[in-house]
Order: C-alpha cells, then sequence, then structure tokens
C-alpha cells in the first residue's frame, strides 16, 4: 500500500533489517535463519528476501563477510594466527585456509 509519510529509512523492514545486521555483528556463533526470522517477527522466507533486498546480501553473506573482516582486524594485532582466528569467531582454523586467499583479499 502506499504510504507517502514514511520514508524508507523509517520504514518497519527497514528497522528488522538493522536489528538483524547488529544482532548478528553482535553473535559469538552463526545465527540461524530462523532465529532472525523469530526475532523480527517473520516467516523464515519473507525475511530472507526482504533481507537480501535492503542489503545486498544474504544473512549468512552477511555473517561471513562480518567475520572475515573481523579476522583481518584481529589479525594485525593477535599474537598468533590461530589466536587471531577464534577471537575473529571461526571454530578451526581448517575454516580459515579452506578459502584463505579470498577470506584475505588475495586473488
Amino acid at each position: 500500500r502506499c504510504r507517502p509519510e514514511e520514508t524508507p529509512a523509517t520504514h518497519p523492514h527497514i528497522a528488522a533489517v538493522r536489528r538483524a545486521c547488529s544482532a548478528l555483528d553482535r553473535a559469538e556463533e552463526p545465527l540461524s535463519l530462523a532465529e532472525l526470522a523469530d526475532a523480527a517477527g517473520m516467516s523464515r522466507h519473507h525475511f530472507a528476501r526482504m533481507f537480501k533486498a535492503v542489503t545486498g546480501l544474504t544473512p549468512m553473506a552477511w555473517q561471513r563477510e562480518r567475520r572475515r573482516a573481523r579476522l583481518g582486524a584481529v589479525l594485525h594485532e593477535a599474537d598468533s594466527v590461530t589466536t587471531a582466528i577464534h577471537a575473529a569467531g571461526y571454530g578451526s582454523s581448517s575454516r580459515v585456509y579452506e578459502h584463505g586467499a579470498a577470506l584475505l583479499g588475495d586473488t
């Protein structure tokens, strides 16, 4: 329905996506689509479509990118690569080495 007084930034879906992004950024463990959708009060499929329409990424891709960014930031400060891997939220070093070059921005 047409709601000219409602700007895109105040649309309820935008607020739900912002809350989900904040939750994903703070989460120690990956959050499932079901958990995010329940928190937003939506079905999984509707939430996934809405999230991607707003951010351009799926919730899983968002989590992956944020974790990769944390790894890049922590690598410079950590005592060892293993410490950085765990501080960034990876469960094991094999997940990082599996995608190593791509995770660190190398081609």
